[in-house]
């Protein structure tokens, strides 16, 4: 059985994580699937929808799963995990996490690496660190702080709070809730429609918002006035904006 399932839908791939029997608790061997997959996707993907398999999203680490070769714990996250989230914080077009159920510890962390969040009103999220005595992971502590701010990402990852879907929704941390029967159909809608922006318009503007964190106003101005040269220049942008002025006139 494969543990990760991969379907092209148009220009979308839709990736779901398949340990429905363990709500997608992460083992070595899931995320090392999950590599394999974002290492073969070629140039006709032009965006990714992560969802997970049953019930749950994904429910953190496997806590009943056999005793890993690679310990202590700070090697296995090395070896597996830290790979793929940087896989997916490298893409250079959508990710979009449709989260159709718990999604806890790690998997709050997959949920956090995607630029948008889709929720099922099924959906929760929980940190689940704290209370174990144990520090978040897998890039919890970089992309929370980006989608919450500093103040919700403290409560949410030391405060122990379990959040249902409308709570989550509230705090910013997904930007829909839809029921759980149409979840996916959503999140493929989304990502077609990003998918299909003409020219550079989706890479450029995410590899703006990426870093501009780290940069000072002068520095970001000059980049998006680089990257406003490169975007008109694309033929792709010609025929959207004579599109644009046939609706209009």
């Amino acid at each position: 059985m494969s543990l990760v399932l991969s379907e092209m839908r148009d220009a979308v791939l839709v990736l779901t994580l398949n340990r429905p029997e363990r709500l997608n608790a992460v083992v070595p061997e899931l995320f090392d699937a999950l590599s394999d997959v974002l290492a073969a996707a070629d140039g006709t993907v032009k965006a990714v929808v992560l969802t997970g398999a049953g019930k749950g999203f994904c429910a953190g680490g496997d806590i009943r799963a056999p005793k890993s070769d690679y310990a202590p714990s700070s090697r296995r996250m090395r070896r597996f995990y830290h790979p793929v989230i940087q896989q997916l914080d490298a893409l250079d077009i959508p990710l979009i996490a449709a989260v159709n159920g718990p999604a806890l510890g790690a998997g709050l962390s997959l949920a956090a690496a995607a630029d948008i969040r889709l929720a099922s009103d099924r959906a929760s999220f929980s940190a689940g660190f704290a209370p174990v005595g144990l520090s978040p992971d897998n890039g919890a502590t970089h992309h929370l702080v980006r989608v919450l701010g500093y103040t919700r990402a403290f409560e949410l990852l030391l405060g122990g709070a379990r959040l249902d879907a409308a709570a989550a929704h509230s705090w910013g941390l997904v930007n829909e809730v839809v029921p759980h029967g149409e979840l996916l159909a959503c999140a493929v809608d989304l990502a077609t429609r990003l998918a299909y922006m003409p020219g550079l318009a989706v890479p450029v503007t995410k590899r703006l918002l990426k870093d501009s964190h780290r940069r000072h106003l002068a520095e970001q101005l000059e980049l998006e006035t680089q990257a406003f040269d490169e975007t008109s220049q694309h033929p792709d942008r010609a025929r959207a904006r004579d599109a644009v002025r046939d609706r209009i006139s």
